[in-house]
């Protein structure tokens, strides 16, 4: 047999004794029985007295409830278990149901929770357990018993009866090997003298069919459709879908002697892997294992020196009981044996258990290294060692102020239980023993003592894919453990990146990586900020200062002797520094990817401790980040994570010069004036930065949003001065209702100062949109009108070109006014527009310096429009109309003039001037609007002006002489009914012909006789209803009594009333109360038209 060369992977460890015969509980048929998992402080020998021959009958009266018979050997015959359940089968029938106690370490590992005892009080043969369908079967005396788990309460017959004859049975092991979790039933296989009978189990046990077998099974196992079967003679394959069965082998016949004693053999059969058998076979001088598969034989044999009394499996391993008491543990993978566990005679090993689904037990080994102490993340100061010859007595110099050594280190912290799941029970006829698998740890560090790094990391991985990817606590403490221990190793080397992936599994704190990284870190780890790790790795970490001198150490170590002058100056040596550091910053990044990736996992290990973690991994996240050249990353990471430090990055980005980051965080965190500042930094120039698209429009939009005065001001001024357009767009977009209040005259006069015509733009915005009616503005914008015009009119092209429009005007005489013929005319666009600005805004203003400005016009004669409306603002009227008429023949203005009551020029003459300029619409409309009077705020013209001014029209086209008939006649014919007939004929000159103003005499003759005969017409119907009216009066009084009396001639005036014919017919009541008189009184012209 090979001995083993590997670390032990099991030890044995005592679950369930009974060797005392003291202390027995009380526990009788009535008494409840404990709740699932209460450490009820129950004595572990509470059996020992009902188990022990020389029991007291008092005793063996308490725990049965009964008198005793005559005293017999009670032993254990068989054991099941599941998580922290165990059941025990005893030779006189009875059922023990223990628990797992996970509080009190002191105390017993397992409480006894209930016992039942079977109706037939003989020896239990066999237990099996089903936990997903909470059944639990019970072989006593050729009876297969039903109860529920896990209180071992019997399943009424009604729903499942006993099932008498049985000789073994064997659950389908293909429902435990591919776990079926949602699985409702399993498979039972019943063995009885007349075969093998199938049935489904369930809620009740249904019956499926029965295959006949010629011999008797004693031992069975079954998976999926295949069963093997040992008979009393031979090992026998059974194929259950066509009921065949085949012998395959013969068992055992070669008794083992032990001692004095001589054991016969016992066929075994165990399921090891899917589909796969093992059973035993004599090896002539010892005993060998065969594995089949689907009845071939697989893999090769195992060999024992003698004949194993029973076999169990715990994968990879196979555990053999021997007759000498040996448990010889093999690998399944290699078939050598990896351990031999000598078995104390005291337990009286009979038979093994493969629990399946494992039982908890306290693992008595625990790894001391597993104890969790404190470390200070920021590792001291190295003490620099003392000159050579100074004398440690000596006072040291200094202030005074060193602060006081660090506090020692606290106490280790105990590790909780450590509790192991094992698979292989050993029942003996006195006890329960586990064959616990040897701590992980512990076969780890022996491995590594012996530099089998890469054997060691190869046990971690088995133990997690046996634990499936999700192991208990205990074991995962420990795996963390190895791959730490491992990784911090490999780091001391600089294999940075295996180190990184095994510290990532190790689940070692991120803070610990990071404090390697002084500039990382930054201040967010503090001087006694202190984690608990593992005891074991302790040391090692202390070692780890920081990154640089982890690289330089190996470097020194590997070239010092070759690199001239040194490492740390020689070119090699700082390429290959850079070289290491890029590549263990590159392992920092892949792990605090997955930190963040798995949040999940890591607030688990982490605790109450994962938002400090998390704060400090997504600010070095970005630090790192900070690095690549594409920095998409670092942006999404920005957006997305709110658990950085801010103050922190933006340090580091203000150091690195990340401007582009530092305004995407300012912007997230909504730093309306840190972001501004940044953004004009980088349009000054004072920051280079190319990943800031159009900050220019960025700075717009943020001042036109913002609800700060002083934030607008200030930055709307500076984007004034950086783009004008822009600026000015700021200011003039703004909504008034919702944009805060700004000081305008502030920024106007800013404007002004760096550039004029953006100011007059604003200055027009203020005027035109915002109304403003301030007259210093008024009179700057008129002012600034003129002086556009001045300078224009200083080139004698544009004098000589404007005089020239003036002569085609008079020329072609056109029905328009001049100013709307001037806008039509093909001169530049800056003259027109320079003109149409200054003439509209004289008009529609009324709040600038009038007598200043006329002086200043009055310089330029070919600006007549403009001293004409200046003069209307003056209210000379006669200045304006002859200006109109005698020095540009503009009769359309003229006539708008007199019949709007002082205005030159209208709306709709504004509109036609500048229909081609979409830019001076604003003007326009504000001279519609009423200008800086408002709208509908202008006073209606009275009748009586209207005929004044066009009275003094009329006399100075009289007065332009023959050339200006025609248009005489035409304001005449037009403006009739504001001129009397008589007085304008006697003031027509008596050259002029009388032809032009014809329809003007015919007009007015036949409206005078119109309304004459219109007089007489209504002054008929007045004297028509005078007279119905003195008829209906004269009744009236008459019926009153009343007399009317003519006043004869020479009376004097007094006596009666005069009749006035609209002032009506007045009643006068006389002092005595008499009739009233009404005097009738008519003139001789009124007689006339009766």
């Amino acid at each position: 047999m090979d001995k083993p060369d590997a670390p032990p992977p099991f030890h044995l460890q005592p679950l369930v004794t009974f060797a005392q015969q003291e202390d027995i509980i009380n526990l009788t048929e009535g008494s409840p029985a404990p709740s699932l998992r209460t450490s009820a402080s129950v004595p572990q020998n509470a059996l020992r007295a009902f188990i022990s021959g020389s029991a007291s009958a008092r005793g063996l009266a308490t725990f049965t409830g009964a008198a005793p018979p005559v005293q017999e050997k009670v032993e254990i015959r068989c054991a099941e278990a599941f998580e922290c359940n165990l059941y025990i089968g005893c030779s006189d029938g009875t059922l023990l149901w223990y628990t797992l106690n996970e509080t009190d370490r002191n105390a017993d590992p397992y409480t006894l929770q209930e016992r039942h005892q079977l109706p037939s009080r003989k020896p239990v043969s066999r237990i099996a357990l089903i936990p997903r369908l909470s059944k639990a079967l019970v072989l006593s005396d050729g009876t297969l018993y039903f109860y529920l788990l896990p209180s071992l309460e019997p399943i009424p017959i009604a729903l499942i009866n006993h099932i008498r004859g049985v000789l073994t049975f064997a659950l389908d092991d293909a429902d435990v090997f591919e776990h079926p979790e949602d699985a409702d039933a399993t498979g039972l296989c019943v063995l009885t003298r007349r075969g093998v009978g199938l049935w489904s189990l369930r809620e009740r046990l249904l019956p499926i069919k029965e295959v006949p077998l010629p011999y008797r099974g004693l031992i069975a196992k079954r998976y999926a459709e295949h069963m093997f079967i040992a008979s009393d003679a031979l090992y026998h394959f059974v194929d259950l879908s066509s009921s065949q069965s085949t012998e395959f082998a013969p068992i055992p016949v070669n008794q083992t002697q032990v001692g004095a004693s001589a054991i016969p053999p016992r066929p075994s059969i165990i399921t090891v892997a899917q589909h796969e058998f093992l059973i035993t076979l004599d090896g002539g001088a010892g005993a060998l294992g065969l594995f089949l598969k689907n009845g071939d034989p697989v893999r090769g044999t195992l060999e024992w020196e003698l004949l194993p009394r029973a076999l169990a499996v715990d994968w990879p391993y196979v555990a053999a009981l021997l007759p000498n008491g040996k448990v010889v543990v093999h690998s399944i993978e290699t078939l050598r044996v990896v351990q031999i566990v000598d078995v104390p005679t005291s337990l009286g090993a009979r038979t093994m258990s493969s629990s399946m689904d494992g039982l908890y037990a306290p693992s008595g080994a625990n790894n001391r290294n597993l104890e969790l102490v404190p470390i200070r993340l920021i590792p001291p100061v190295p003490e620099t060692p003392e000159e050579p010859g100074s004398d440690p007595q000596a006072p040291q110099g200094g202030s005074g102020l060193t602060p006081p050594p660090s506090p020692p280190p606290k106490s280790a912290k105990t590790a909780p239980p450590a509790f192991t799941r094992t698979h292989l029970l050993l029942v003996g006829s006195s006890g329960v023993a586990g064959l616990l698998p040897q701590t992980l740890s512990a076969q780890c560090e022996a491995l590594l003592a012996e530099h089998k790094t890469d054997q060691a990391l190869a046990l971690v991985a088995a133990a997690d894919r046996r634990e499936g990817g999700t192991p208990d606590a205990g074991v995962e403490r420990e795996m963390q453990y190895i791959r730490q221990k491992v990784a911090l190793g490999w780091m001391a080397e600089t294999k940075f990146q295996r180190a990184g992936e095994e510290l990532y599994q190790g689940r070692l704190d991120p803070r610990l990586l990071i404090r390697l990284w002084p500039d990382l870190r930054g201040g967010l780890v503090g001087e006694e900020d202190q984690i608990d790790v593992f005891s074991g790795v302790k040391e090692q970490l202390e070692e780890l200062v920081s990154i640089e001198q982890i690289v330089m150490d190996n470097l020194v170590k590997n070239y010092a002797p070759h690199l001239k002058p040194d490492v740390e100056h020689a070119p090699a040596g700082s390429e290959l520094k850079d070289g290491l550091m890029g590549e263990a910053k590159q392992m920092l990044r892949t792990y605090l990817e997955g930190v963040r990736r798995e949040r999940t996992v890591w607030s688990r290990v982490l605790g109450s401790d994962m938002a400090k973690v998390e704060r400090l991994v997504d600010t070095v996240m970005i630090k790192i980040l900070v690095e690549d050249p594409d920095a998409r990353e670092l942006y999404r990471l920005m957006d997305s994570s709110k658990a950085y430090d801010v103050a922190e990055v933006e340090k580091w980005f203000l150091e690195t010069n990340h401007y582009g980051a530092l305004v995407r965080l300012y912007n997230k965190l909504g730093q309306e004036v840190k972001l501004l500042d940044a953004l004009v930094n980088i349009v000054d120039g004072v920051w280079e930065e190319d990943d800031v698209p159009n900050p220019v429009a960025k700075v717009a939009e943020l001042v036109q949003a913002s609800r700060d005065r002083d934030v607008v001001q200030k930055y709307g001024l500076w984007l004034l001065r950086t783009d004008p357009v822009l600026g000015l767009k700021l200011f003039t977009t703004r909504d008034p209702k919702r944009a805060v209040k700004i000081d305008e005259q502030l920024v106007l006069d800013e404007m002004m100062s760096f550039d004029e015509s953006v100011g007059e733009q604003f200055l027009e915005w203020l005027i035109f949109q915002r109304r403003n009616t301030e007259k210093r503005l008024h009179d700057m914008l008129a002012r600034k009108y003129l002086g556009k015009v001045e300078k224009m009119l200083r080139s004698p092209d544009v004098v000589r070109s404007w005089d020239g429009l003036v002569e085609q005007y008079l020329k072609e005489a056109p029905r328009i006014s001049f100013l709307t013929f001037f806008g039509r005319s093909n001169l530049p666009t800056q003259e027109l527009k320079g003109r149409l600005k200054l003439t509209l805004f004289l008009q529609a203003s009324t709040l600038y310096d009038v007598v200043g400005l006329s002086a200043e016009l009055n310089k330029h004669a070919v600006l007549k429009v403009e001293g004409a409306i200046l003069a209307a603002k003056s209210g000379d009227h006669r200045t304006v109309i002859e200006t109109l008429v005698n020095g540009l023949s503009d009769f359309t203005s003229a006539q708008s003039y007199c019949t709007s009551g002082g205005e030159i020029i209208g709306p709709e003459v504004a509109r036609a001037a500048t229909a081609p300029f979409d830019d001076l619409k604003p003007l326009a409309t504000y001279l519609a609007d009423g200008g800086s009077v408002g709208k509908g705020k202008k006073a209606g013209v009275p009748e009586d002006a209207k005929r004044d001014l066009l009275g003094i029209l009329v006399q100075v086209q009289m007065t332009g002489g023959e050339r200006m008939a025609k248009q005489t006649a035409r304001l005449l014919n037009a403006q009739a009914v504001y001129f009397d007939m008589f007085e304008t004929l006697s003031d027509i000159p008596e050259t002029w012909q009388l032809k032009p103003i014809a329809p003007f005499l015919t007009r007015s003759f036949r409206h005078a006789i119109h309304e004459r005969h219109e007089a007489m017409i209504l002054k008929g119907i007045s004297s028509s209803q005078n007279l119905e009216i003195s008829e209906r009066l004269w009744e009236m009084q008459r019926a009153e009594g009343a007399v009317i009396e003519e006043p004869a001639d020479g009376d004097e005036p007094g006596g009666a009333m005069d009749y006035i014919e609209k002032g009506g017919v007045p009643w006068i009541e006389k002092p005595d109360g008499s009739d009233d008189v009404l005097d009738i009184h008519l003139d001789h012209g009124d007689r006339g038209l009766l």
